[in-house]
């Protein structure tokens, strides 16, 4: 897993150039989801060529830490807010379908509210 400090973070997001997905999870070591959100679905993500980073909440001072772990944040297009996923879905293809949803939003195929409302 590619690990990445808080600050590491924060200026990778704010210089993304958007050419691909990013997705940003703050996890935690012992922590059963993490370890299924690594097993399962990272390196389905890496092969669809989405940047995945992670970020050890016990090894980062961190301002406003999310109250679940994990939790990712993904950057999708630049005019808009990146989306929160918190946990993993019960069945991975529940994520995998979002993801697929999420690459056709960032390649300009549907807008949010077709994709997600």
């Amino acid at each position: 897993m590619n690990y990445i400090t808080y600050d590491e973070g924060v200026d990778l997001t704010l210089n993304w150039n958007y050419e691909k997905l990013l997705c940003v999870a703050f996890v935690e070591d012992d922590c059963d989801a993490c370890d299924s959100f690594f097993e399962l679905i990272c390196p389905e993500l890496e092969e669809m060529d989405i940047t995945v980073k992670c970020i050890d909440l016990r090894k980062n001072i961190i301002p406003f830490p999310p109250v679940a772990t994990p939790t990712t944040f993904w950057y999708v297009k630049e005019d808009m807010p990146p989306m929160q996923k918190k946990g993993i879905p019960p069945h991975k293809s529940i994520l995998i379908d979002q993801v697929k949803k999420m690459r056709q939003v960032h390649a300009g195929d549907l807008s949010v509210e077709e994709a997600f409302m």
